[in-house]
């Protein structure tokens, strides 16, 4: 009896205890469904916030296109606008480019003719020259041209030779000119060409008597100063250095501020330095 007793209480206990182990379970099961009942709140929450800001980028987009295509139709309207004048102004530059041309031509046509007409005037002021004044000293341009020579052509063939490197021909036909056009303005250019032709060919002495008669027979002329500064540099290339430094210092003294003296004050001062390293 007193162990039936046993048996049943423990049975009693039993049963309590797996009570309120289930007791404790359903309430376990209860917090753990409302935080799931939260979480998927929580989530369906944030879904709406995602889609709201989806649908707010689509209209941003939407209106970014639309804005897209305004200002391309604006900028498409704005290019037709300025196409028209830029158009024009092309034509009108092409058209001032073209009578540009056109200038140019009529005026190298002009120039052309101004030169074939001096070079006539040239001629017949020889001419007359020659039937009107006495005959002059030989060597001043006295004597008549050939039948069909002109002053201008025979200086410009005189130069070709010259640049060509033709100095035997350029020589012959520089005296020409200064035999029988002696009197006009480029005849201190022939004479002046002949020093630099007779120095670059070695004929120093030659040289130093052309670039003397430069000087002399025309001392104002625009090649003075050149026919004396080359005559200074024969001179200091044949070892007369002091007559070299002579004539510098008159070049300079004539015309202090010329190139020309320039230069002279540079071969002077490369004279004074062959000097000093001579007397080391």
């Amino acid at each position: 009896m007193k162990t039936t007793l046993c048996f049943a209480l423990l049975a009693v206990a039993a049963f309590g205890q797996k009570r309120e182990d289930f007791l404790m379970l359903q309430r376990d099961v209860g917090i753990l469904s409302d935080k799931f009942a939260d979480y998927e709140k929580a989530q369906t929450q944030r879904l709406d916030d995602l889609q709201k800001l989806v649908q707010m980028a689509i209209d941003n987009q939407s209106k970014i296109t639309a804005a897209m295509g305004s200002l391309q139709t604006g900028m498409a309207a704005q290019q037709k606008t300025l196409n028209a004048p830029v158009i024009t102004m092309g034509s009108k530059v092409d058209g001032m480019v073209t009578e540009l041309s056109s200038v140019q031509a009529s005026l190298a046509e002009i120039n052309s003719s101004l030169r074939k007409m001096q070079a006539q005037m040239t001629d017949m002021d020889n001419a007359i020259k020659t039937l009107n004044a006495p005959p002059p000293p030989p060597g001043e341009g006295g004597d008549a041209p050939p039948s069909g020579m002109t002053a201008d052509a025979l200086y410009q063939n005189a130069l070709r030779a010259k640049s060509a490197g033709q100095f035997d021909l350029a020589t012959q036909q520089f005296n020409d000119y200064l035999r029988y056009f002696g009197q006009t303005d480029l005849a201190v250019n022939a004479q002046y060409y002949l020093g630099e032709i007779s120095a670059q060919q070695g004929r120093n002495d030659e040289a130093i008597q052309s670039f003397d008669q430069t000087v002399e027979r025309y001392p104002d002329s625009a090649k003075t100063l050149d026919a004396m500064y080359m005559k200074g540099v024969v001179l200091a290339r044949i070892g007369r250095r002091t007559e070299a430094t002579a004539e510098f210092r008159a070049l300079i003294k004539k015309s202090p501020n010329s190139e020309q003296a320039s230069k002279a004050q540079d071969q002077l001062r490369r004279l004074a330095g062959t000097t000093s390293s001579r007397k080391k």
